[in-house]
């Protein structure tokens, strides 16, 4: 099964927007981590060092020892009972090798490092290691010199049955020559035989000798060689409190916050809410046209003051100012236009911003853009269309009395749809179930806008809705995204279709999306506004 490569942007985002999680995470990790560094207090350490005797082979070249053997040797049962035999009270094998680590330094140095809850223990159990293999080591070359001994006894005996035979046979052999006449065959052949008897005697009186020296002397060359203490054990420390438990807790908080991120990538990977602004455009088929900070409120009298006296940053006023030059381009500059130009003379504009249940960060934007325009200098209309219970309180801070007096200057807020013709401009707002997604609003606007925050909707539900506008006759204009993510890399202003090819766009620009034209010499014609997608009503 193919798994998905992990993705280090998300992951980054994932955590940004969890954060407090993270925190909260990481300092339980942290609290883990001291808790048990306090049940497990930083143990006293203690270290020895035993020097290996440097043997030599039957044929006179040095013995060669292998680091990990003598580690094995070490660490094994013949070492380490007798070492617990010598404490008080003794420990088993098993029980001292759970407190002893054992290192070759080099070939012939065995390094002891031996740990326990009090001071005394780790030094003796350092000390009665190294005495331990000492004491083995001594024991093993007494064997090796017993077995040798036997062998040059036995050869011994062989050398001398063999010297027994040479003189029964030099024996036998003069007697033969005694008898035979002075210049017989047979004597001169005795005589031969004699000396050759005579040689073979003598090398074997002197391979006895030899014999005998060597076991005098003993066997395996240097019988007094033996393994040495050369470090005795150490007076018995341990670390400091303080870092004892500052890297418990280090370690904690880490092994807290890998774990956290394993989660989450987990969960990301089964995650199908779409967050980046390329996708959210690519679902629903039209541009993101700008990208707003929401502002969305809880209480009536949240929403209530949200329309009376809503201040646009200066990057979002730019973009809502944006927004309503691309989809209506004779209500640019309203302000301007509004002192000069008679009302009667103004072709009404009229929007409709569709965002789905639940979703109180896009619920935010059409109140936003309807009191943005009434402070430009346009008459506008906020209507509350068609209503979900997710949005009652900004239904019943909408809901006024006919006649009633504006919310704002040059804005008017109602639940219907009375006559638009005495205003600018008419944003009709429109909440969708996502389960049950209708557009039953009988109100026909010029334009049709989503409005979404990232990570709220999949991809399914983008395209119902778009299905639901589609099937009430109407064309999506454009997407308005609530609060992007700070570490989206893409800006929605180009559809799937038409980023093959292009070269990388500017990605936290907000606004209406631009692209660049080529002239007719191949040079850059300058900038134009993308094509722009209204229902004509």
């Amino acid at each position: 099964m193919a798994e998905q490569a992990l993705d280090v942007r998300a992951t980054l985002t994932l955590l940004r927007r969890h954060r407090f999680l993270v925190v909260a995470v990481i300092l339980v990790g942290a609290l883990a981590g001291v808790a048990l560094a306090y049940l497990r207090p930083p143990l006293y350490s203690s270290v020895s060092m035993v020097l290996l005797p440097s043997g030599t082979e039957p044929n006179g070249e040095p013995v060669v020892r292998d680091p990990s053997t003598e580690t094995r040797i070490a660490s094994s049962d013949v070492v380490l009972g007798p070492a617990g035999e010598q404490l008080e009270p003794s420990l088993t094998a098993a029980e001292v090798r759970r407190h002893v680590r054992i290192d070759a330094s080099t070939n012939d140095v065995l390094t002891i490092e031996a740990s326990a809850s009090s001071p005394e223990l780790a030094e003796d159990l350092a000390a009665a290691v190294a005495q331990a293999e000492i004491a083995y080591v001594a024991a093993a070359a007494t064997k090796v010199d017993a077995a040798g001994a036997a062998v040059l006894e036995e050869r011994r005996e062989t050398l001398q049955q063999s010297l027994k035979s040479v003189n029964a046979e030099i024996a036998r052999t003069t007697q033969v020559r005694d008898e035979a006449g002075p210049d017989s065959p047979e004597r001169k052949s005795a005589n031969i035989a004699l000396a050759q008897l005579t040689a073979q005697q003598a090398d074997l009186l002197l391979q006895i000798d030899k014999l005998s020296d060597q076991q005098r002397e003993g066997t395996s060359g240097d019988a007094t060689a033996t393994a040495t203490e050369i470090q005795a054990a150490s007076p018995a420390t341990r670390p400091k409190a303080t870092v004892h438990y500052a890297l418990h807790a280090a370690g904690g908080a880490g092994a807290a916050l890998v774990l956290m991120i394993l989660l989450m990538s987990m969960v990301m990977r089964k995650d199908r809410r779409l967050r980046l602004r390329d996708e959210i455009a690519d679902a629903v088929g039209s541009p993101v046209l700008a990208s707003v900070r929401s502002q969305a409120q809880r209480s009536v009298a949240g929403w209530t003051n949200l329309m009376q006296s809503y201040e646009p940053s200066t990057v979002d006023a730019w973009a809502l100012r944006l927004t309503l030059r691309q989809l209506f381009p004779h209500l640019a500059d309203g302000k301007a236009r509004g002192r000069g130009e008679d009302h009667a003379h103004r072709t009404p504009a009229s929007v409709t911003v569709v965002s789905l249940a639940n979703d109180s960060r896009a619920l935010a934007v059409a109140p936003q853009l309807a009191s943005y325009a009434a402070a430009s200098g346009l008459r506008t209309r906020l209507v509350a269309a068609q209503r979900h219970e997710s949005a009652a309180s900004l239904w019943a801070a909408c809901h006024r009395d006919p006649g009633q007096e504006e919310v704002r200057p040059g804005l008017l807020v109602e639940t219907s749809g009375a006559d638009a013709t005495t205003v600018d401009l008419t944003v009709v707002m429109v909440v969708i179930d996502r389960r049950k997604p209708e557009l039953v609003t009988p109100l026909q606007t010029d334009v049709t806008l989503v409005c979404l925050s990232p990570g709220d909707a999949t991809a399914d539900d983008l395209a119902r809705v778009a299905v639901v506008v589609d099937d009430a006759g109407r064309r999506l204009s454009g997407v308005i995204v609530a609060n992007p993510d700070s570490l989206d890399p893409t800006s929605g202003r180009l559809l799937q279709t038409d980023r093959v090819g292009q070269a990388s766009l500017p990605t936290h620009l907000t606004g209406a999306p631009t692209i660049r034209s080529v002239g007719p010499a191949g040079g850059h014609g300058g900038e134009q506004d993308l094509p722009r997608a209204r229902d004509n009503r």
